[in-house]
């Protein structure tokens, strides 16, 4: 018995593992590849460091990668005077043998080295009678090649020294292409073989390479590829396969009916009825022709094994099978390899070893074809030299990984846009989840490669998920933290291996994903453009005037033009005037590295930006009810300096102005550097899961004065909020002037000139349609109506009453008397003046209803009950008059949960119900078959955590220590952002759930903390709105990503005057992932 080990390395070239059965092929058998997986270990995750033949057979040979082995791309050749794995082994007492295809260059410079014996097809190779250059000498073989090249290795082996272990490399020129079969295969595979699901691939949501590759089925195969008879001719027979090629590709005509393809062999002709046909007519002959050429190879593999085992070697010879990279098999569309996709990346390996492996392993660890070397030299007992850059993986086929086993495969392909398949170079590491690629699209001269300098990009693909690599998730907010990881171990493995970067290493991805809310579809480049300061704004071809600093012009006759100018003026101001330096989100002292340089001569410049609106607006475009407007859009920017919005709506070009702002930032070289966004191209497709965003702002409990309401606005549309719901009148204050009734604010304001008056109100429902904003006011009755009895104590029971507790949840008490003629002749008078006002700009009035207190109604001599049975048909009628008054005005009336889960009214279809009170209102609302409005004071109520307002006596001191609000904690920003609304609903009652609101009731707020309670906590309630709780694949959206987003949000609300907290402290955004428990 030896002492050390056989090695039998057979190596296919472009073998897929789709095309072998013990990883699941059903297409073809392979019976005898499939006995060294069943006797041995198949490896499901062996990965080649370039997915080109040359690169790779340079990197199994040294245990190097190519930007140290100097092979880089197909037309490179080794040095033969580099050391290689054969060298090693021939040293350490091994017999050693290269057989079959070399590929790493002829001649006496580039020839096999550290071999006994070499014998290897010319080139490429031919299948049939190939020229074989043998130990420098040129013959030719009759026969068939992989037959062969399996003839020659039985010969050596029979004829080697039997004292010593051998190693001989066994290259098999099949399947490459043009594939052409061993003729007593040529009738298998008579049935179609089942197309690839992504046979039709689109390559949307993918980089730009995807779709610029010449390596279609349908469009590049030649004529000589599928064994067809090139007829003579120029461009009309077929383009060329490449400008230096005599082969033609088959021509897909427009009347197809006319193409006769013939057979060169059996001069059988082929037509076709449809492009359909011709289209499977050649994926069927492509993948036929080269199973065929497999099966001839599990035939060779066969006789192989068998030759080990008459000669009892099988116990003491390490078999592996595998192939220089994979191949796609119509996947994508594509034939060939090249690209770091999985079809092409992933290797078939197969190892057998009775003595040290388990039969029917399989191996889930990430190794690459790099490793091959060390760990021959591992099996052999001899010492890995130092210059190898692989590891052994040795252990692992006893089952035994090394804690430290880097489970990261890294490919980088060199050979940009070749002659024929115009593949872009690319880098990237992919690990057990998601893979990472770098388009940097640059050829540097080197051997076989075209000029570069397309659109540098990114692409990340989540392997679980997505196995198909159908979506770049890249530019996906879900997957920002993923990108910055995927990244880090980018940067780790270049750094260890000694790889240039063509990216900025240690690049972080804050800017990528900083646009808040989420955009539903977002993907980006890495490309800078700068925006000119003078750059034009066009609606639908009509060129818009540029305005930052001159007062805004309103008009209550709205026009689309009017509204999208004003907001062009206002992003253009944004841009230049409030963009900010993102120091915050780079490590200190390092934003330089990830900015573009601000003296760069070749500064591509955003001269335009163009927006087109496909449809006119609805008048009920400025006053919608919820989902009634289309707020979708959509955003490009290219790396060439285009920029497009289109959108529905003239709010959905709203909505899309508020995320061009988002993209630029400001260069820290100084104010005239500029804006810039270096994250072209970048394409958003996006639009609201919610058609109610709302925040309920309390007036009555303190005064805001009308510039606070204009500017809470502006900070709900930065946000994309589309309603405004002002709860106007309490117990506390009445702070509106209704003309027809002046007293009540006279005498109900806090203060003579506390109240808002009729232009107020225009003037915050105008402000607000011009920024997509519905303001929404609210009267609260019957309850909460205190205010009222400042001017009219008549109309109010248990006005003031004392002590306060005894009646009312808050002082001062006092609610409408119940059934009394003057309270509705009071009703219906201040809404006769208010409605007809505030209806030409909103869809929608609050009439509250809310914590009415039955004590109150045993003072009030109408009524003299506190039991519901008796209150309950009053409510009612109540509530039908007022919302009889609100429907003739034309809007709808909305109230509070009570109405309907405690009161039990009967209420009209169109009312819409607001919850509140706890996460189960909503439940129990649309199972009741309403319309209904979300905001739990379980996560939403802004005001919870800031301690109670009441002051304590001796007494009761105690009792109330240490002073917590009725609802506290605190909703931080995290819990908001984890409420999910509908996710306990089934789908009819999720149908009936229009949107939510934030609130905020201000017993501890006024204009003076208003922006710093609200603000950023109620930009995460806007996100799930906006975005969803979950991302499109089902996943609830990550807070570790949200915090960066929500800084840099929180960053663009400071510098335009809204001052709210921080989000997190710089150092957690200065260093990602830096403060993740």
């Amino acid at each position: 018995m030896a002492t050390r080990p056989n090695i039998l390395f057979i190596m296919a070239d472009d073998h897929a593992s789709k095309a072998i059965g013990c990883y699941g092929a059903n297409i073809n058998s392979t019976p005898n590849m499939d006995r060294i997986a069943e006797e041995g270990m198949k490896f499901n995750h062996c990965y080649v460091t370039n997915s080109i033949c040359t690169p790779s057979r340079a990197s199994i040979l040294t245990g190097t990668y190519n930007h140290v082995n100097g092979v880089v791309t197909l037309a490179s050749k080794i040095n033969k005077h580099i050391p290689n794995v054969a060298k090693h082994l021939r040293t350490g007492g091994y017999q050693t043998a290269m057989i079959g295809k070399w590929h790493l260059g002829e001649g006496s410079d580039h020839e096999p080295s550290g071999f006994d014996f070499w014998s290897v097809v010319s080139g490429q190779g031919f299948y049939h009678d190939p020229e074989m250059i043998e130990m420098g000498k040129t013959r030719y073989e009759k026969g068939y090649a992989t037959d062969i090249i399996t003839d020659k290795s039985l010969d050596w082996l029979k004829n080697r020294d039997q004292e010593k272990p051998f190693f001989l490399m066994c290259h098999h020129k099949a399947p490459h292409r043009s594939w052409e079969c061993d003729p007593k295969h040529k009738d298998l595979y008579t049935d179609d073989v089942k197309v690839p699901e992504t046979f039709d691939d689109d390559y949307k949501n993918r980089a730009r390479a995807a779709a610029e590759a010449k390596m279609r089925v349908d469009t590049d195969l030649t004529y000589f590829d599928l064994g067809l008879a090139q007829p003579d001719g120029g461009s009309e027979v077929g383009e060329l396969a490449s400008l230096t090629s005599t082969l033609r590709k088959i021509p897909n005509p427009e009347n197809v009916t006319k193409l006769r393809l013939i057979d060169k062999e059996s001069g059988e002709a082929f037509t076709f009825k449809t492009n359909a046909e011709l289209r499977h007519f050649k994926y069927q002959r492509y993948i036929k022709r080269y199973l065929r050429t497999i099966a001839s190879i599990d035939d060779n593999v066969g006789r192989m094994l068998n030759y080990l085992d008459e000669e009892n070697l099988t116990n003491d010879t390490v078999v592996i099978y595998t192939s220089d990279q994979g191949f796609f098999l119509g996947d994508h569309g594509w034939f060939d390899k090249r690209f770091m996709y999985e079809e092409s990346f992933q290797m078939p390996f197969m190892i057998r070893y009775p003595r040290e492996i388990a039969k029917g392993s399989v191996c889930d660890d990430i190794v690459c074809n790099v490793d091959f070397a060390a760990t021959f030299l591992d099996l052999a007992e001899l010492r890995q030299p130092s210059y190898m850059q692989g590891h052994s993986f040795r252990k692992i086929l006893n089952n035994n990984t090394p804690d430290d086993w880097q489970q990261v495969a890294y490919h980088r392909y060199w050979m940009h846009r070749d002659a024929e398949h115009n593949a872009y170079a690319h880098y990237g590491v992919r690990d057990q989840k998601y893979k990472l690629i770098y388009w940097y699209n640059e050829g540097y001269d080197l051997p076989g490669t075209s000029a570069g300098g397309q659109p540098r990009e990114w692409e990340l693909f989540d392997c679980e998920k997505d196995p198909l690599e159908l979506f770049n998730v890249f530019g996906d907010p879900q997957y920002a933290e993923v990108a910055q990881r995927m990244i880090a171990q980018l940067d780790d493995k270049m750094r260890e291996i000694g790889d240039e970067p063509e990216h900025t290493p240690g690049q972080f991805l804050h800017q990528v994903a900083a646009i808040w809310p989420a955009p539903q579809y977002f993907t980006n480049g890495s490309s800078a453009v700068w925006l000119a300061e003078d750059f034009l704004v066009t609606y639908n071809n009509q060129n818009l005037h540029k305005r930052t600093h001159e007062k805004e012009e309103r008009s209550t006759r709205f026009s689309s033009l009017e509204i999208v100018q004003a907001a062009a003026n206002r992003a253009r101001k944004s841009i230049f005037t409030e963009s900010f330096v993102p120091w915050k989100f780079y490590p200190r002292n390092e934003l330089k590295k990830f900015e573009p340089p601000a003296n760069d001569q070749l500064k591509t410049y955003i001269q335009k930006l163009e927006i087109t609106q496909t449809t006119p607006d609805h008048p009920s475009t400025f006053k919608p009810l919820a989902g009634q407007v289309d707020e979708t859009y959509n955003l490009t920017i290219g790396v060439d300096g285009t920029a497009a919005i289109a959108a529905v709506s003239s709010t959905g070009v709203l909505r899309a102005l508020e995320t061009f702002t988002q993209l630029f930032y400001l260069h820290s070289a100084s104010d005239k550097a500029g804006v810039y966004c270096n994250i072209s191209p970048v394409n958003i497709r996006d639009g609201p899961k919610f058609g109610h965003r709302g925040v309920n702002l309390d007036v009555s409990r303190n005064w805001f004065p009308k510039e606070t309401i204009l500017q809470t606005i502006d900070a709900l549309s930065w946000n994309k909020f589309n309603r405004f719901h002002i709860h106007m009148t309490d117990s506390q204050s009445w702070p509106i002037y209704i003309p027809a009734l002046p007293e009540l604010s006279q005498k109900g304001a806090y203060q003579t000139g506390l109240s808002y008056t009729p232009q107020d109100i225009e003037d915050m429902q105008v402000y607000g349609i011009y920024r997509g904003v519905e303001v929404i006011i609210e009267i609260d009755v019957p309850g909460h109506t205190a205010s009222v009895g400042f001017s009219h104590p008549e109309l109010v029971t248990a006005f003031l009453g004392t002590p306060w507790r005894d009646y009312c949840g808050e002082p001062p008490c006092g609610q409408l008397k119940l059934n009394s003629t003057p309270v509705y002749d009071f009703v219906t008078k201040p809404f006769d003046d208010l409605l007809p006002r505030v209806s030409p700009y909103s869809s929608y009035f609050h009439t509250g209803g809310d914590e009415i207190d039955v004590r109150e109604y045993l003072l009030d001599e109408t009524v003299k009950s506190n039991d519901t049975a008796v209150l309950t048909p009053l409510v009612q009628k109540f509530v039908d008059h007022s919302h009889d008054l609100i429907r003739k005005a034309g809007l709808v009336p909305i109230v509070w949960e009570e109405m309907l889960l405690d009161w039990k009214l009967k209420l009209g279809d169109d009312v819409v119900v607001q919850t509140w009170i706890s996460d189960g209102s909503l439940d129990k609302v649309t199972a009741r078959g309403h319309k209904a409005l979300f905001g739990s004071s379980d996560f939403w109520y802004l005001a919870c955590g800031h301690g109670v307002w009441n002051n304590f006596d001796t007494d009761s001191y105690q009792d109330h220590y240490p002073f917590n609000d009725w609802c506290s904690p605190l909703k931080n920003w995290r819990l908001m952002y984890s409420y999910d609304p509908t996710s306990r609903l089934s789908a009819e009652q999720a149908a009936l759930v229009i949107g939510g609101e934030v609130h905020l009731f201000t017993e501890r707020s006024d204009p003076s903390n208003l922006n710093e309670i609200m603000w950023p906590r109620t930009s995460a309630a806007g996100e799930v709105m906006w975005s969803g709780r979950q991302d499109a694949s089902g996943q609830n959206r990550s807070q570790i990503d949200a915090a960066v987003r929500l800084s840099d949000m929180r960053e663009r609300l400071v510098i335009r005057g809204i001052g709210c907290e921080p989000v997190q402290m710089a150092y957690c955004t200065q260093n990602a992932g830096g403060c993740t428990w």
